[in-house]
């Protein structure tokens, strides 16, 4: 299982991931970001998730690949 943190528009779970993964969580707070990712890069083992993992549990604890992309300049030092 792999857990996707902020997909953004779902582009890396898709190529790179879909392919050899049972399952995919992706995870993102921004809903436009994961109506064009469930669109245009949606697959049966793919779920695209509005969480904010800053304040909510993840799907699932039992994760075998957790990957975030380029995410960390939309928190604050604090976060």
């Amino acid at each position: 299982m792999v857990l996707d943190l902020c997909s953004g528009d779902g582009i890396y779970p898709y190529l790179f991931y879909s392919d050899i993964a049972l399952r995919i969580d992706a995870i993102d707070n921004d809903e436009s970001a994961l109506a064009y990712s469930r669109e245009f890069h949606g697959r049966e083992n793919i779920f695209y998730h509005n969480i904010d993992i800053l304040n909510n549990p993840f799907p699932s604890n039992e994760y075998d690949i957790v990957v975030c992309n380029a995410s960390f300049d939309y928190f604050t030092l604090e976060q």
